[in-house]
C-alpha cells in the first residue's frame, strides 16, 4: 500500500549518517559494479563485492588514513578521502544483520539483502575481490519518481530514517 506513496512523493537521502549502537541494524545503498554488471552474480552467488582490488586486502588496513596512503599510491592526483571511507565501511562498518540495498544508477532499486557474515577477501573470484556473504530477498526492481535522485557513491548509509520507507519500497 505505501509504496505506491512512496514512489510518488520519493524521500530524502541527504540527512547524515547516524551512529548506531552496535546491535541496531543498519541499512546501506550499494551499487553492483557500473551498470549493475555484478548484480546477477551477487544473486547466484550470494554476495555483495566492491572494488578497488589495486590496494589488496581490505583488512590490512587499521584506519582511513592507511587507505589513503594506499590509494595515494595508485592514484596521486585525486581527493581519495572519500574512496577510503567507503572502502573502510564495507570492511569494518557493514556488520551482519545489516541491510543492503543494491541500485542501479541514480533512479532504481534493483532488490535488497541481509548481510549474512564477515567481510572476506578473495582475489580469484572477480575483478572486485572484496565480498560480503548476504541473503537476497527475490529481487523487485522500482524507480524512484521523476526528480528523485539516489547518490551516485558506490556505497553509502543511507538516512536511518526513511530505511522503513526504502524496505517498503524494495518490496
Amino acid at each position: 500500500d505505501q509504496r505506491k506513496t512512496i514512489l510518488h512523493e520519493g524521500m530524502s537521502f541527504r540527512a547524515k549518517t547516524v551512529k548506531s549502537a552496535p546491535d541496531q541494524r543498519r541499512y546501506w545503498l550499494i551499487a553492483p559494479g557500473e551498470g549493475a554488471k555484478y548484480w546477477d552474480k551477487w544473486l547466484e552467488d550470494e554476495i555483495a563485492s566492491i572494488g578497488w582490488s589495486i590496494v589488496g586486502d581490505l583488512s590490512q588496513y587499521a584506519s582511513k588514513p592507511d587507505l589513503i596512503k594506499a590509494l595515494d599510491a595508485h592514484y596521486p592526483d585525486v581527493n581519495n578521502s572519500g574512496t577510503a571511507l567507503m572502502l573502510g565501511n564495507f570492511h569494518h562498518e557493514i556488520r551482519e544483520g545489516d541491510i543492503l540495498f543494491a541500485k542501479l544508477g541514480c533512479s532504481e532499486f534493483l532488490g535488497w539483502g541481509e548481510v549474512k557474515g564477515q567481510f572476506f577477501h578473495d582475489n580469484g573470484r572477480t575483478k572486485h575481490s572484496s565480498f560480503l556473504p548476504v541473503s537476497w530477498a527475490e529481487p523487485k526492481a522500482a524507480k524512484l519518481p521523476e526528480g528523485r535522485k539516489l547518490p551516485q557513491k558506490t556505497l553509502r548509509a543511507p538516512d536511518p530514517h526513511c530505511s522503513v520507507g526504502v524496505l517498503q519500497l524494495a518490496q
